[in-house]
């Protein structure tokens, strides 16, 4: 591959030469890489006769020119070579002039002392030193592709050297990256039973009419739900088919693109078909906000209700919804039917709502549930947004096995109702037991550890009114509960 590197100023003195040579070149011989240096003529020769110069008394050595990576998906890496004494350029901007092309996988590896900025995104960037002029010498700027190009025409970039962010002097590229066919404008859409509709335009650049487009995936995969599509009437050489379709499979939800080989074909007599291009296009999948469902489908979800699970050893009791997401909000709340507060819990609707219990009994427990869409917004108006669906259940876990205990001697509780003090007595002399009180909510409010004692005495003046249960836990014997009903 042959490559022609132009200096502005050396451009002036040699436009005869480089430049119509370069331009020729292009018109004669598309796959070469070539570029294409402009100026006004009259300019160059009110220049000359001014400053009255030969041809060999300037010599200009920095350049910017471009290295082949892979031709045929247009890819190449932009290099420089900066002599000093051409001016004291500190910074380079590269820029894509072609209207219907862009950069793409752009990657630079640059060691320290560059300040690197998008000042167009895929279209225009810039490279500065942090302090001082560019490197002398040979340089690898940056790695990129050409994408989006729609015709065979050439692409041109611009490439300015700059001192201090003022462009002093300007190189014009012009490559060619020629593909059998373009596939642009294109756009993928989310479909509403979770599938994907890929939606693009088709320009056959072959020099063969071809009449089927056939799609091949990586290995593996099968996301693509019909293979080929039959173009009717053929695509003759040069024509554009607009409004093409294929539907991808929910799966692809999975990936961020997918890259696919899309094969045109010419359709012979018979079973016969001969392949005329084949080029590697990659389709971008979205991402989509499927919260916000038909509102019947909301309210099958929250119908369904939810399940739990008893942990007797810890004490326990886990819920789970059985049909919500994480595009649903649930407020829990949960209440022992005997009496007490309740307890709830904000989360989103995979999330499990653990609720750790003190006593055994019936529990109302309910789930109301907001459906919001990605953005936070709610996917219904306020007043449907949201569902509540309540059930009781009953906390018991069995017993399997109790060991033998002798039982606590008798207890008298009084003075019950009490209001300022509450006395425990035992008939006879009880050693080393723990008395727990509990309010009817389960909330632990006193707790002591006797060694021996016959009579307790609490003070419960500072108590709300209300229903206690007092727990007595000797080393040696079953657990007793005592109801104490305070008054006010």
């Amino acid at each position: 591959m042959r490559q022609r590197k132009c200096h502005p100023l050396i451009i002036l003195l040699l436009f005869m030469q480089v430049c119509l040579y370069g331009k020729e070149e292009l018109t004669s011989n598309v796959v070469n890489l070539s570029f294409l240096c402009l100026l006004n003529f009259g300019s160059l020769v009110n220049m000359l006769l001014s400053l009255k110069l030969k041809l060999t008394t300037l010599e200009l050595t920095s350049t910017a020119y471009l290295s082949e990576v892979d031709s045929a998906a247009c890819c190449y890496t932009l290099s420089f070579n900066y002599d000093p004494a051409d001016g004291p350029y500190n910074g380079i901007e590269v820029s894509v002039i072609s209207l219907d092309a862009q950069f793409s996988a752009i990657n630079y590896d640059l060691s320290g002392g560059w300040l690197h900025s998008i000042p167009e995104p895929h279209r225009r960037l810039r490279w500065l030193r942090a302090s001082g002029n560019l490197p002398t010498g040979g340089y690898a700027l940056f790695d990129f592709c050409i994408d989006e190009w729609t015709s065979n025409q050439p692409i041109r970039m611009a490439v300015n050297w700059l001192n201090n962010n003022t462009i002093s002097a300007t190189d014009t590229l012009e490559l060619v990256c020629q593909k059998c066919s373009a596939i642009w404008p294109d756009s993928t859409t989310c479909m509403p039973d979770s599938s994907y509709l890929y939606t693009f335009n088709y320009t056959n650049n072959s020099p063969f009419t071809v009449n089927r487009l056939r799609f091949r995936e990586s290995p593996g995969e099968d996301l693509v739900v019909e293979d080929e599509i039959v173009l009717a009437p053929p695509l003759l050489p040069g024509v554009t088919a607009g409004g093409l379709s294929i539907q991808l499979r929910p799966d692809a939800a999975a990936l961020t693109s997918l890259c696919l080989e899309f094969t045109a074909s010419r359709l012979l007599d018979g079973d016969i078909a001969l392949d005329c291009c084949t080029v590697t296009h990659c389709i971008e999948i979205p991402v989509c906000d499927r919260c916000c469902t038909e509102y019947t489908d909301f309210e099958a979800d929250v119908a369904q209700r939810f399940t739990y699970k008893l942990d007797c050893t810890g004490q326990s009791a886990t819920f789970t919804a059985d049909a919500l997401s994480e595009c649903d909000e649930v407020f829990w709340r949960i209440r022992m039917l005997s009496g007490g507060p309740t307890v709830g819990s904000f989360l989103p609707g995979d999330a499990p709502f653990i609720y750790n219990y003190t006593m055994e009994g019936d529990y109302r427990v309910c789930m109301r549930v907001t459906r919001y869409d990605l953005e936070g917004n709610l996917c219904y108006d306020a007043d449907l947004a949201t569902l509540e669906v309540c059930d009781t259940i009953l906390i018991d876990c069995p017993v399997t096995y109790v060991a033998p205990v002798a039982a606590i001697p008798q207890i008298a509780l009084w003075p019950n109702p009490a209001r300022d003090w509450v006395e425990l007595q035992f008939i006879e002399q009880v050693t080393n037991f723990c008395y727990a009180v509990y309010t009817s909510g389960g909330v632990l409010i006193d707790r002591q550890w006797i060694k021996t004692s016959s009579r307790i005495r609490l003070d419960i003046r500072q108590w709300p009114a209300g229903v206690y249960f007092i727990l007595l836990q000797p080393y040696d014997a079953q657990i007793e509960v005592l109801r104490l009903m305070v008054l006010r």
